[in-house]
């Protein structure tokens, strides 16, 4: 879940212009990659509702199915033993750095902060 108009400040000053104070954008992310899983909006709000303590029940005033292909596979410790491999041998290489989703984990802050971090070291 993400409170899409907490976190960008932007997209809060977009939507009180558009509909005035007291709307919020948010996302709620559902399923894994290759499975198929579209909840209906009334377990979406339903959801939604819990995570945020207030009944949301007829307040929703849109909603849009986004299909993310090419995400990132699940963290698991096979995984996360691979990406550690890998940036090991790279470190091994003077002037070289990798970053990304794939090793700062998801999230544009994560990755840019980890990219920022990359370029100082580099």
């Amino acid at each position: 879940m993400t409170h899409a108009t907490a976190k960008w400040p932007w997209l809060r000053t977009r939507v009180r212009e558009a509909l005035g104070p007291g709307h919020h954008v948010v996302r709620l992310s559902y399923g894994r990659i290759g499975v198929q899983s579209e909840p209906e909006l009334a377990q979406v709000v339903a959801d939604a509702s819990r995570l945020f303590g207030v009944d949301l029940h007829g307040r929703v005033l849109g909603h849009l199915l986004t299909r993310w292909d090419g995400a990132l596979p699940p963290p698991t410790p096979a995984y996360r033993r691979e990406v550690a491999a890998f940036v090991g041998r790279v470190d091994d290489v003077p002037g070289l750095a990798v970053t990304g989703g794939w090793i700062a984990g998801t999230g544009l802050a994560a990755v840019v902060a980890h990219a920022q971090e990359s370029a100082r070291n580099v």
